[in-house]
This record gives C-alpha cells, structure tokens and sequence, in this order.
C-alpha cells in the first residue's frame, strides 16, 4: 500500500509540473484558472486544487477549491481546502492576498 502511495504521489505531481499557464498581457480568452497537484501545502500531506478568477482577467477576485489528506494503516483524515483570494498587479507579476 505504501509503495502504491509513494507511487501515485509521483505520478501525479510529475503532471502537475507539465501543466504551465501561459502569460498574456490583457487578460484570457477564458476565466484564468488551473487544475494543480500541490504536496505540503493546505491539506498538510498532498491535495488536488482548481484556482479561477471569477472574472475574465488574470488579476482580480478569485478563488481556490481543493479535495487532499492522507492515511496509513487505518487512521487518516479527509481534506477540504477552501479559499478567497485577490490577485494584484500587471505583466506577469503578481501579489496574492488570501484568507
């Protein structure tokens, strides 16, 4: 079951390493989101996030829903991170303010 574990870990955070934004300097033909592994971060072990912007704009109000956690030998938890974010700046660079 570990090596099971360890396994799909790297499987997956090798995808999320390929999937790259592209920057564009008015906005996206469509609300600027991403689909993204993450490993030590808001669910503590790994988690599965989708971010968007509620407009149509890369700046601007946003948000981050994910579904992550861990378990071994029967003990485990169940993940749920959540959150509202704001995204400042031009050109690529970007100041994120979340809660």
């Amino acid at each position: 079951m570990k090596k099971l574990f360890i396994l799909a870990f790297f499987v997956m955070g090798s995808l999320a390493v390929s999937a790259q934004g592209v920057e564009k300097k008015m906005g996206t033909s469509a609300s600027a989101s991403q689909l993204y592994f993450e490993a030590g971060g808001s669910a503590i072990i790994y988690s599965l996030n989708f971010d968007s912007r509620f407009g149509k704009k890369e700046t601007g109000l946003g948000f981050r829903i994910g579904a992550g956690g861990a378990g071994s030998e029967g003990v485990g938890y169940f993940a749920v991170p959540v959150q509202l974010n704001y995204l400042l700046g031009e050109n690529g660079k970007y100041l994120e303010l979340g809660a």
